[in-house]
């Protein structure tokens, strides 16, 4: 309660106190503003005429500032003009009460505006607890997503599982806050292999020779996996990070008539980096080494990005011959979920089923168990021990 009239501080407090209201004064704008932050109210009622700043001008500066805008202001005054009222209003007030008040009156307009304030917090928090809710059902969803997509080529997605984890971990280095979009992305970017023939993608993957239209279908999957996320809400700005990841910063890779330079997605410059560096991993070679193959021809990559990255690369080699953790070698029947591979898992064709640092999952275990009935794993196994 704002005004210089002690006498009406008073008969305010007589009349909203023994409401339950807790209360605190003012008897200028200045002293309000300045009390403001470490009281936040839920209600201001506000005085006119005042010396210093009027109550029209000290409820402006209050709706300027990030924690006024949403505290109801409601005036008192004897002024009642419609000009008057309507100056109330443009300034930001929900309510005008003229002197001389009726106690009634003003406890009827605080108590329904202190209602409405309550509602508006209540809604905000279901709001909240509901967004809450689908993020953690999106993010659940995708998972369990994902994991079944292991099941079409366990090698393509244990590529995509593995940038993940890198993504992850170098995303905030790369300058990426919020590592939530290109973590979904770099799980989606095989998913376009789905409507490929399994003979292709392995001779693809074994660099051999493609026919014409083979190589048009393998260039067409940033553009098919697109089109697929696309049809999911929300993925929209995904599904553009997938179309371009193929795409080169020098303008080389495809869509070949796709955007390049600083016009491409700064999420697509990312994971085009990140995910041929992945492959050079699961090619055998680790950290600086992989990074090397990359830096013989660099121009598909943004320059920016990559500085930031040999950064990285060359920290994380430092912190890897610093690390105390031991390794522990075990047999299949000793796998559970929540371990954490030290070093990669292979089927006994060679086939790699997951990567070192994944985290053993339900559905890992399925896998796990199908190619250990059908063909062998290769044991022992390699975990890690804090």
């Amino acid at each position: 309660m704002v005004d210089d009239q002690p006498d009406n501080l008073t008969v305010l407090r007589g009349t909203l106190e023994v409401e339950g209201y807790q209360l605190a004064f003012a008897s200028n704008g200045e002293d309000a503003l300045a009390i403001l932050p470490e009281l936040k109210p839920d209600l201001i009622l506000l005085d006119v005429m005042m010396p210093g700043i009027n109550g029209f001008e000290t409820c402006r500066r209050i709706k300027q500032i990030p924690l006024g805008k949403d505290i109801p202001v409601i005036f008192i005054t004897a002024r009642r003009e419609t000009q008057d009222v309507m100056e109330g209003f443009e300034a930001g007030g929900v309510d005008y009460i003229t002197k001389p008040f009726q106690q009634e009156e003003v406890c009827a307009r605080v108590r329904s505006h202190i209602e409405l304030v309550t509602l508006r917090q209540s809604l905000e928090t279901q709001v909240s607890r509901t967004q809450e809710l689908l993020g953690l059902t999106l993010t659940g969803s995708l998972n369990i997503f994902h994991e079944v997509l292991a099941g079409f080529d366990a090698l393509l997605f244990n590529h995509a599982a593995r940038l993940r984890q890198l993504v992850k971990e170098s995303g905030p280095a790369l300058g990426f806050g919020d590592t939530a979009t290109l973590e979904i992305a770099s799980m989606f970017l095989p998913i376009g292999f789905v409507a490929i023939p399994p003979a292709t993608i392995a001779r693809y993957r074994n660099n051999e020779a493609l026919t014409m239209v083979e190589r048009n279908m393998i260039r067409q999957v940033p553009e098919s996996g697109a089109k697929l996320l696309e049809r999911i809400p929300h993925l929209k700005k995904i599904a553009n990070v997938v179309r371009y990841h193929q795409r080169g910063y020098d303008g080389s890779g495809y869509p070949e008539d796709g955007p390049r330079g600083e016009s491409l997605p700064i999420e697509s410059r990312a994971i085009k980096l990140l995910a041929d560096f992945v492959k050079e991993e699961m090619e055998g070679l680790n950290g600086l080494k992989a990074l090397e193959r990359l830096t013989v021809k660099p121009k598909p990559y943004d320059p920016f990005l990559m500085a930031k990255f040999q950064v990285y690369v060359d920290r994380q080699e430092r912190l890897a011959k610093m690390d105390t953790r031991s390794e522990k070698a075990v047999y299949f029947r000793e796998l559970k979920t929540g371990l954490v591979l030290a070093d990669k898992i292979e089927n006994k064709e060679g086939m790699v089923l997951l990567n070192p640092g994944q985290t053993i999952t339900e559905l890992h275990m399925m896998l796990l168990q199908n190619h250990q009935e059908f063909i062998g794993i290769k044991e022992p196994i390699l975990i890690r021990e804090d």
